[in-house]
């Protein structure tokens, strides 16, 4: 068993509301790095206490759209990253290290 991202097409995850809760150091709201036509779009993720609000991005065809992420250490967290990612529409509120790692 190992991480395959590039197995994961047209994985959307639409209109979803997540909370890290407090206290969660290393949390990370959503983490998504799915091949072609996968993403996260409308979304609001509450990172407050935790990592990150986002982890990894959607290769070609795929985005992250309208999201907004507050709190945590960082908005995105792209290390892990399909090739062509494509994040707009984002809003970044009240991090405490910067808003792409």
């Amino acid at each position: 068993d190992h991480h395959q991202p590039d197995v994961s097409i047209n994985q959307m995850l639409i209109n979803l509301d997540v909370d890290v809760g407090n206290n969660n150091a290393g949390a990370i709201g959503i983490s998504l790095d799915g091949a072609q036509g996968s993403g996260v779009h409308e979304s609001r993720i509450d990172a407050t206490g935790g990592y990150a609000g986002l982890s990894g991005a959607a290769g070609s065809g795929g985005s992250h759209f309208g999201v907004t992420v507050v709190g945590g250490e960082f908005v995105l967290y792209l290390k892990a990253a399909q090739p062509a990612p494509t994040v707009v529409g984002r809003t970044l509120i009240n991090q405490t290290r910067h808003a792409i790692f």
